[in-house]
């Protein structure tokens, strides 16, 4: 998503962010389709995520996409 310039981050996420370490939580998006294209969640992804509502949210710089297409919203959209 950084590569195609999408905008992941709500206002306070512009301001304070990990820089993709995974443990802020500041660029969760959902996934409304594609999420079979991803790369499983990671232990930092996770852990960041429990206790919130995860069914179809994915932090953007922790899956990455491994094949075809994803379609996303964004807190930014």
């Amino acid at each position: 998503m950084q590569d195609n310039k999408v905008d992941v981050y709500g206002f306070g996420g512009k301001i304070n962010n990990c820089g993709g370490a995974g443990i802020c939580g500041k660029c969760a998006v959902k996934v409304l389709d594609g999420d079979k294209n991803l790369s499983p969640p990671s232990k930092n992804e996770i852990n960041t995520l429990n206790g919130k509502d995860k069914k179809g949210i994915r932090l953007s710089c922790a899956a990455k996409i491994q094949k075809g297409d994803v379609k996303i919203k964004s807190k930014a959209a």
